[in-house]
């Protein structure tokens, strides 16, 4: 099937099919359901499944099932997104990958060898533990890449800025920061790849001393593609949920890291001042403004005519975006400055804010995540 020219509402149409096949694939299993499309694009979609199992009395687990939208279209993509995501399995602040095959086909039931009651013990066996792998299993009967990722619960960050302007909220500045902090963790698992082996514990995002940056760069960074997750008994987390990167699926090894990193960095503080603009950032006429003495492109969060477009923005938060779009790149902030800037940033108590301090408290933003998260219209 040609998908080059198929419309959204078609591919829309494709998508809910395909989904309707995958379920009616695990209806007969007692293991996992598959319980709904999460979405699509034009080669590739996902959807939820959950473990249903009983046995061991576990929490009930679930994952993201990722896999090419028609046999032998977009298998490149994902199988691309595979290799990366495994090399980048451990990153706190990127979506982690659960287990993957290179084709489902390979999981396809092969006569069996050993005693009655040997085989009996294995399938016992396979039903206790029940691994992510038996997934697979259900989809033998197709062809194909596919993979498993973490279940992140709360939606894009589009979402919960589309929810946001829909009430008519302004982002408190610590809740800025924070998404500053974590875009900038993640850039920072791109260029320190962990590659832990799954099952792991992840682990907060550090530049590596002594160790040679990597070149993954993401190429997709949009709001759509950061979800957001729950909130962390730790410090950066204890208040506002995490967020993290997904959608790897045209990430590519650059051969210069530092050329990378910069790419990374310069399209997560687009996204950070289209958050704050409220609506996406146009980069292609090349406008450039000066403040503070730097040469940007920055322009939507610059004073114009006299005119503060956002006069609550935190000035040292203003300064980085500035800085971190600066038309020259020894203007630019490094990674390792960039983390330092925004945990600096996130670590700022509401009392910082003085007169907006009330608009910046613990109490305010809790109020503000419970209602953009859980209350959500």
């Amino acid at each position: 099937m040609n998908l080059d020219h198929l419309y959204d509402d078609q591919l829309d149409a494709l998508a809910i099919a395909e989904f309707r096949t995958l379920k009616a694939s695990f209806s007969g299993s007692r293991l996992w359901e598959a319980e709904k499309l999460l979405g699509h694009g034009s080669f590739g979609f996902t959807a939820l499944l959950r473990d249903k199992s009983l046995l061991r009395g576990r929490s009930q687990r679930k994952y993201v099932l990722k896999r090419s939208l028609v046999p032998h279209r977009g298998t490149d993509d994902i199988t691309n997104e595979i290799g990366g995501l495994e090399l980048l399995r451990g990153s706190t602040h990127l979506v982690n990958i659960i287990a993957s095959t290179g084709d489902v086909a390979e999981y396809r039931k092969k006569k069996n060898s050993g005693s009655v009651v040997r085989r009996a013990m294995k399938r016992l066996k396979r039903t206790w533990d029940n691994p992510p792998t038996n997934v697979f299993k259900v989809l033998s009967i197709s062809e194909g890449p596919a993979m498993l990722l973490e279940y992140i619960p709360n939606g894009s960050l589009l979402d919960l800025m589309n929810r946001a302007n829909r009430r008519g909220y302004s982002i408190p500045n610590r809740i800025l920061w924070s998404f500053y902090l974590c875009l900038v963790r993640a850039c920072v698992g791109m260029a320190y790849p962990l590659k832990r082996p799954a099952g792991e514990p992840q682990v907060l995002e550090e530049i590596l001393r002594g160790v040679e940056p990597f070149g993954a760069m993401h190429n997709d960074v949009a709001l759509r593609n950061i979800m957001v997750d729950e909130t962390e008994i730790i410090p950066e987390h204890y208040l506002i949920p995490k967020l993290k990167l997904i959608d790897f699926g045209i990430a590519e090894e650059s051969e210069s890291a530092q050329h990378a990193i910069r790419e990374n960095l310069w399209d997560i503080t687009r996204e950070m001042i289209s958050i704050i603009k409220r609506r996406g950032v146009d980069l292609r006429d090349g406008n450039w403004g000066v403040y503070n003495g730097v040469s940007t492109y920055a322009v939507d969060v610059l004073p114009r005519n006299g005119v503060n477009p956002f006069p609550t923005l935190d000035p040292e938060l203003r300064l980085l975006l500035v800085e971190a779009m600066a038309l020259g790149f020894a203007e630019r902030p490094s990674l390792r400055q960039m983390l330092r800037r925004t945990r600096d940033g996130a670590a700022k108590p509401a009392a910082a804010y003085h007169q907006r301090a009330l608009d910046e408290s613990d109490m305010v933003i809790k109020m503000h995540m419970q209602q953009l998260l859980y209350d959500a219209a």
